[in-house]
């Protein structure tokens, strides 16, 4: 039996790693909601055109919004430090 779960991961994993090789991590939250706005406009005229969501633009929001929360947690210079806010710590 198929496992979609498990298949649909190796998927996002895969653009994720595709993502950060050509363009590298996110610069800042700005840059994040930019690019993810850019995917999510993508992924609405997709919807808009044929009517339900390309399985393609959903692995990249989905992958976006990994690297950021990823990025995110990981704190440090260049990676969201001003904004983190103290979400990840104890």
């Amino acid at each position: 039996m198929l496992d979609y779960n498990s298949e649909i991961q190796k998927e996002i994993e895969k653009e994720i790693e595709r993502a950060e090789t050509i363009y590298g991590r996110f610069a800042s939250g700005h840059e994040f909601i930019a690019v993810l706005q850019e995917e999510i406009d993508e992924l609405w005229a997709n919807i808009r055109a044929v009517g339900y969501p390309s399985l393609d633009e959903l692995v990249q929001v989905a992958a976006i919004a990994t690297r950021a929360l990823r990025q995110y947690a990981e704190g440090g210079p260049g990676k969201f430090e001003d904004e983190r806010r103290g979400l990840f710590d104890e």
